[in-house]
């Protein structure tokens, strides 16, 4: 899996993960796609917009409650970036935790 590109990336999903108020089930939908979806795609996946990737996986699953998170998730991150944002999601989830405190 890719890392994110650059800076611009990380803003942007700081940016959009800042917006989202039930990002335990955005982590949670994006895991059970890595773990179902990702490992069986196809290798030219890989270069399709992240956030339609997670769209059509919401889709299919019937996750509801997270479709207008969808919206606010940058459209220049890639399917190959999928685990590395997943874990960026954290990381900035984890720093607003220990902020909040």
């Amino acid at each position: 899996m890719e890392e994110l590109d650059d800076e611009q990336q990380r803003i942007s999903l700081e940016a959009a993960i800042g917006k989202m108020t039930n990002i335990d089930n955005m982590l949670e939908v994006m895991y059970e796609m890595i773990q179902t979806y990702v490992q069986t795609c196809h290798l030219e996946d890989k270069h399709k917009q992240l956030r339609v990737v997670l769209f059509d996986y919401v889709y299919q699953t019937k996750s509801e409650s997270i479709f207008y998170l969808l919206e606010l998730f940058p459209p220049d991150i890639k399917l190959s970036q999928v685990v590395c944002t997943w874990k960026e999601i954290v990381h900035l989830q984890d720093a607003t935790k220990k902020k909040n405190r």
